[in-house]
């Protein structure tokens, strides 16, 4: 990863990036996106924070993403924000939609059922 930024950019060369939205994104979709400013919050991947059933308390970092079929993956918070932040930086044509804010956005969906672990 470092190796592509240092061949995109010149040496000492310092890339400015908006944090917005990065730690609530999942990183893992890499498809290119379009900033689209009627694409609704719903259709993006949010990740919600993991609950501990032990300790009924949420566990620090730790998000997940349950998936349509029911599928469950869990996101290291500051990994998946870095990722997120990479994309923005050096990917591919505009900042994905999911990580752009605009004046009229809806805010994000509420949370609903956090993911449980033992």
């Amino acid at each position: 990863m470092l190796k592509e930024v240092v061949k995109q950019t010149r040496a000492g060369c310092v890339v400015l990036v908006d944090e917005f939205r990065t730690s609530r994104v999942s990183s893992a979709d890499n498809t290119l996106s379009e900033t689209l400013l009627d694409t609704p919050p719903e259709s993006f991947a949010w990740l919600r924070p993991v609950k501990s059933m032990a300790k009924r308390s949420q566990v620090r970092g730790l998000m997940c993403l349950t998936s349509i079929n029911n599928i469950t993956r869990f996101y290291d918070r500051d990994v998946s924000a870095a990722l997120n932040i990479r994309r923005c930086a050096v990917g591919p044509g505009p900042r994905p939609t999911e990580l752009c804010r605009w004046d009229g956005r809806p805010a994000m969906p509420k949370p609903g059922q956090q993911g449980r672990i033992g």
